[in-house]
């Protein structure tokens, strides 16, 4: 079972809270530890997903109405990253998900909604062409072939 790394998420206001798993953010199994992401009134996470190389990827949604949301992500050492560049202005990224060959997928309904992939290094792309006026993307999945299947 060495090959299982249990991970227990919960999302409190600007806190992210880690259990199971190794690493610096190890916690005994059944305990929480909580990793600090900055200023609670404008932080507020959503959408977890676990990168091919272990670093766990996020939708920042606290600047919804005060400016820029992020895509965050934090190494197994806690070390945190956020990134902006590459996103559309007035982005509002949502869900997020590991894609086939390692790029991070994810949802954006932000004042041009779209459909986005973050390398594992941070660089954005988002894609927005095909999606019909008044489009909010939700929920995404991978399917074969790096088909990326997302509601509307």
């Amino acid at each position: 079972m060495s090959a299982l790394r249990p991970l227990l998420a919960a999302v409190t206001v600007g806190v992210l809270a880690l259990g199971g798993g190794e690493g610096a953010l190890a916690a005994v199994p059944g305990e929480i530890a909580e990793l600090g992401l900055g200023a609670s009134a404008r932080v507020y996470v959503f959408g977890l997903a676990t990168g091919a190389d272990g670093n766990i990827w996020f939708a920042d949604l606290g600047c919804s109405g005060l400016g820029r949301c992020a895509l965050g992500r934090i190494a197994p050492t806690g070390a945190l990253r956020l990134f902006t560049r590459g996103l559309n202005a007035g982005s509002v990224p949502f869900e997020v998900v590991l894609g086939r060959y390692g790029d991070i997928w994810f949802t954006d309904e932000g004042t041009r909604p779209a459909i986005g992939r973050v390398t594992p290094g941070g660089q954005i792309r988002e894609f927005s062409g095909g999606l019909r006026r008044g489009s909010q993307p939700f929920a995404l999945a991978v399917g074969p072939a790096n088909t990326v299947w997302f509601t509307d």
